[in-house]
């Protein structure tokens, strides 16, 4: 009894961070609601809007259905979605730091946990039956949470990719990690790069110049959504 509390405790506690982050890669993460943008630095910043567009400045994002102007200080509304933002063009909102996560310490102080026989946690005591199933229920858990990224209403792209919201106001899927949502609703860029005003091209961001080589590839189509 003793051995299923902590092991359905330890998968509460983890299907609770699991969705109140986002994760941008390499152990960054953003809380639930934002959006990762890459910074100058290599690192990454938090956007506090759910789907957002990450200006070339790597310092600024707008709400999704907008573009950046080109000094990354305004928000200009795509002519795909007329009628879907109203008002001038809004100021660009400032990133701030991402955090990284502390999912790989929880799992090294657990692994420690093995080497020992038994081990005291207040009235408890814990053996490496009962750790190794909660081990094993974390990893489970774990690699679901990675599995996918939720876009919001109950809509999910695969991991590694980025929603992007379409005209009809449902999700595309972009197959970037980090990508950018043209405003044409159909098509996107990689990271580091921006839109061409047709939704065509892929032009590369001044402020990241020499991470992205080569001329401006044609834009990616989106492919379907799915429900989680």
């Amino acid at each position: 009894m003793k051995t299923a509390f902590l092991v359905l405790f330890s998968l509460v506690v983890l299907a609770g961070d699991a969705y109140a982050v986002v994760y941008c890669g390499n152990g960054w993460i953003c809380p639930d609601g934002n959006t990762c943008c890459l910074h100058p630095n290599g690192g990454f910043g938090c956007c506090g809007i759910r789907n957002a567009v990450c200006c070339c400045s790597g310092e600024t994002c707008c709400p999704s259905l907008h573009s950046c102007s080109a000094d990354s200080t305004r928000c200009n509304r795509c002519p795909s979605f007329a009628g879907a933002v109203r008002g001038d063009a809004p100021k660009a909102t400032s990133i701030v730091a991402a955090r990284k996560s502390s999912f790989v310490s929880s799992l090294s102080r657990l692994l420690l946990m093995g080497h020992y026989q038994k081990v005291s946690c207040d009235s408890y005591t814990v053996d490496m039956k009962t750790a190794f199933l909660v081990l094993f229920s974390l990893v489970v858990l774990a690699g679901n949470a990675y599995a996918v990224v939720y876009c919001g209403n109950g809509v999910t792209c695969p991991d590694g990719y980025t929603c992007c919201l379409r005209p009809n106001g449902s999700f595309g899927c972009c197959p970037y990690r980090n990508g950018v949502c043209c405003c044409s609703g159909k098509t996107c860029c990689q990271s580091l790069q921006y839109c061409s005003a047709d939704s065509i091209r892929c032009h590369q961001c001044s402020s990241f110049a020499g991470a992205v080589g080569g001329d401006a590839p044609t834009a990616t189509s989106l492919v379907e959504a799915g429900k989680s």
